[in-house]
């Protein structure tokens, strides 16, 4: 498992039932760029420690949102 402030990537024994990694993206890293340029460079870390034979499957997105409201919660 390599980790830092943008990728958490697990790797994982290369066949044709697995993916080559497990990654989770920050979500601090992703409100600084935009999504297209987050996946550009994940790929460019990937292709470094294998190959990519098919495009990535998304199995989780988790929505966040900022508001104001004039309820004490």
């Amino acid at each position: 498992m390599m980790e830092d402030g943008a990728f958490r990537i697990s790797l994982s024994r290369t066949s044709k039932k697995t993916p080559v990694a497990y990654v989770k993206l920050s979500s601090r890293y992703l409100c600084s760029i935009m999504p297209a340029e987050a996946e550009r460079h994940l790929r460019d870390i990937l292709k470094e420690l294998g190959t990519l034979d098919s495009s990535a499957h998304v199995s989780r997105i988790d929505l966040c949102a900022d508001f104001v409201s004039p309820e004490n919660m």
